[in-house]
């Protein structure tokens, strides 16, 4: 049983992002279906799953807006490549957030984890859609952000997932999917890793990102940096606590001062609890 919790338009009206809530205890994969109130050109849906939350009061506080502001009207913005908006969370919550953002690109904001991105259609009637998360360590006001690829009309609503108990903190062990509008769901399993689990990161030789993926058995703290041929440290991507389950970085071939970095052989080390990893990358202009 889905409840809606927020919907926002963009600011030029080109797109609009909803977000859903459900509680249960599912015990096999199943189908989410969303149903328009009229026809759209393309549509994307992301389902992820949340444990250790308060089944009575699942949400706390939430945010949204476009670029006109918080609750920002349907007409009127200036597209833009960024986004930033305060939420107020407690101490063991999760800090979320779904933009759609057309047909770019999008870069976690500082301190999130990627859960998903993707895109349906083409041209001028694309529809996409970011979906990432923060555990909250200490209570107090976050910002809710992120970056674009290039200006586009689009819309966020940001909220806080809240932890069964004030001792306890909510964990993600998502699964997620996509439709186009003939479809009517998308199912999904939901899985955490028995083990420490690095993928390759994709694509590789890369132009001008690639992405990296990684799974974690445990909660943990996570560090990864890349460094050059010399050793020398060019980019910190994580220094963070996260939560079991599997997490998606991306790298845009920049600095730690977001300057461009050139061709070239990097080396990436991921520290998670106890293991490490170190993968080859290669970034060829």
């Amino acid at each position: 049983t889905w409840t809606l919790v927020k919907t926002q338009c963009a600011g030029r009206n080109q797109t609009v992002v909803s977000v859903w809530k459900a509680i249960g205890l599912p015990v096999a994969d199943g189908i989410v279906t969303a149903t328009f109130t009229a026809s759209v050109d393309n549509a994307v849906i992301a389902v992820t799953r949340y444990s250790g939350v308060n089944t009575s009061t699942p949400v706390g506080n939430i945010v949204s807006g476009n670029t006109n502001g918080v609750d920002g009207d349907c007409s009127g913005g200036t597209d833009s490549d960024l986004y930033a908006f305060d939420l107020t969370a407690s101490s063991g919550a999760i800090a979320y957030n779904a933009v759609a953002l057309r047909n770019k690109k999008h870069t976690p904001g500082a301190g999130f984890t990627e859960r998903y991105e993707g895109s349906q259609g083409s041209g001028g009637a694309v529809a996409g859609m970011a979906v990432q998360d923060q555990s909250i360590i200490s209570a107090g006001t976050i910002s809710i952000n992120g970056n674009i690829s290039r200006t586009v009309d689009w819309a966020v609503v940001g909220l806080e997932i809240l932890p069964a108990s004030t001792t306890g903190k909510v964990m993600a062990m998502g699964k997620i999917g996509r439709i186009n509008p003939t479809l009517k769901g998308v199912s999904g399993t939901l899985a955490i890793p028995e083990n420490f689990e690095m993928k390759p990161n994709y694509p590789n030789p890369f132009n001008p990102e690639t992405t990296i993926e990684y799974g974690l058995p445990e909660n943990a703290n996570v560090r990864m940096i890349i460094y050059n041929i010399l050793g020398q440290q060019i980019r910190e991507l994580v220094n963070q606590f996260q939560p079991a389950g599997f997490h998606q970085v991306r790298w845009n071939g920049r600095d730690d001062v977001g300057a461009s970095v050139g061709s070239g052989i990097y080396f990436l080390r991921i520290t998670a609890g106890q293991q490490t990893r170190m993968q080859r990358l290669v970034l060829q202009k």
